[in-house]
């Protein structure tokens, strides 16, 4: 499942059903896990513990002797859970915590108390962790610990990831170059860079677009710093690609030439993939971000890609898509269509995208 249908599902199930999300580094298990906390009243409590660095003890408690007795002292990070507090314990990468770690959590995600201390019942438990296959240090989790939960897959979706990236004002830039080279979205640690060691994933892509106008700003026209910065993050092979396609936005056309004129700015529309690809998502964000200021600018788009993408599907319905995932309403582009539904150009736009997202 994807982000939203995973925080969708979660909302209808038991708060006492203990939670394990299963997935490959960097594609959202601990953001779609606060998320689910989130949604269980803006009063939620969430906490949040890595496995990873944590001792047996920090889980089970410290025993100390009382009278003729030992006891066990729990983690005071357990008592804001208890009473009718609503929330989430968030348990992180248990599949790379030591097996003690692991032996220490049974009691907690079980019984749902460790020692004197009970979670509420509006308490929601749950883990993330990395798949074995995922070549990330993981260990596969204990059985008897492994039947206590429910395993949910988490998989990576660029198209929510872009409607994501674009409600965070990330540059649209990145999305475009993802929709154009999809393969370097998510990858595996096996799949790092043999130079620095680094491997894209959803998460380094979010850091790319956060430092994407600092590097370029920093740089002056130099784009020598944006070119370390991402290769810093996603490694030397993809980054140089990515700078590749950043570069070749900057020498195409102004977008708002094409959309006011295609045939006059473009007389030769782009043969090359990568040239197609890098104009068509640059005219879809264009339209989008200039929405409320032109009136005129679904028909333009949709004039501009029929001329721009020829019969390209896929390009075609890269611009719609970029449009849509910057908040452009595709609802109006429909409307712009009926009303000039004699105009062959409009009609192939829309009968490509349909047919490219069936």
């Amino acid at each position: 499942m994807n982000f939203d249908e995973t925080l969708n599902f979660a909302q209808v199930l038991p708060a006492h059903v203990p939670l394990f999300f299963l997935g490959r580094p960097g594609i959202g298990k601990s953001a779609v896990s606060r998320a689910i906390g989130a949604s269980m009243g803006k009063d939620a409590v969430i906490i949040r513990r890595e496995l990873t660095g944590h001792l047996p003890e920090d889980m089970s408690g410290i025993p100390f002797k009382e009278g003729g007795f030992t006891r066990f002292c729990p983690p005071e990070f357990l008592a804001a859970l208890t009473g009718n507090v609503k929330g989430a314990l968030i348990l992180e990468d248990i599949t790379q915590a030591g097996k003690a770690v692991q032996v220490a959590c049974f009691q907690l995600v079980q019984e749902r108390s460790m020692g004197d201390v009970h979670l509420s019942p509006n308490v929601r438990i749950i883990l993330t962790g990395n798949r074995a296959t995922d070549k990330a240090g993981a260990r596969e989790l204990p059985s008897p610990l492994r039947n206590r939960v429910m395993l949910l897959s988490l998989e990576p979706d660029l198209e929510e990831w872009m409607y994501w990236a674009a409600s965070e004002g990330l540059p649209a830039v990145v999305g475009s170059f993802l929709m154009w080279r999809p393969q370097f979205f998510s990858q595996l640690p096996s799949d790092a860079d043999a130079e620095n060691g680094q491997f894209a994933t959803p998460r380094s892509w979010a850091n790319v677009g956060g430092i994407f106008k600092a590097a370029l700003a920093h740089g002056k026209g130099d784009i020598g710093p944006l070119a370390a910065a991402v290769t810093g993050l996603v490694g030397a092979g993809v980054g140089a690609e990515f700078v590749g396609f950043v570069k070749l936005q900057k020498e195409l056309p102004d977008p708002q030439a094409v959309l006011d004129d295609p045939e006059k700015a473009m007389p030769n529309p782009p043969s090359k993939p990568d040239r197609l690809a890098a104009l068509v998502t640059a005219l879809g964000e264009y339209a989008a971000l200039n929405e409320k200021d032109d009136k005129k600018i679904h028909i333009k788009l949709l004039l501009a890609l029929a001329h721009v993408a020829q019969k390209s599907k896929e390009g075609t319905a890269a611009g719609v898509t970029v449009f849509q995932a910057n908040g452009g309403d595709v609802g109006k582009l429909v409307d712009a269509a009926e009303k000039h539904k004699k105009d062959p150009r409009v009609l192939s736009v829309l009968k490509f995208f349909a047919e490219a997202t069936k």
